[in-house]
């Protein structure tokens, strides 16, 4: 389909991991909101098509901690985003 796996993604991206507190894989530190998440469920999708079923997945997250840069909250409020 035109995917291509890329082991170095980081530096593929020209991106600085930044370890993180609750999860294995790390944060990219140049994201200003950064979401640490678990895999909450998997959902096969296509089943009912004998050629695609087991081939297509979406993924369930639940966010265990959110990082955000201080830069972008709202005077004021510790909690919200401009």
């Amino acid at each position: 389909m035109g995917y291509r796996h890329e082991p170095a993604k980081f530096t593929h991206a020209e991106l600085t991991p930044l370890a993180s507190d609750l999860v294995q894989p790390p944060r990219a530190a140049e994201c200003r909101v950064r979401l640490e998440a678990v895999l909450a469920r998997s959902h096969g999708l296509a089943e009912g098509d004998t050629e695609r079923r087991g081939n297509f997945v979406a993924l369930e997250a639940r966010a265990v901690r959110v990082h955000v840069d201080e830069t972008i909250l709202l005077a004021g409020h510790a909690r919200n985003v401009r």
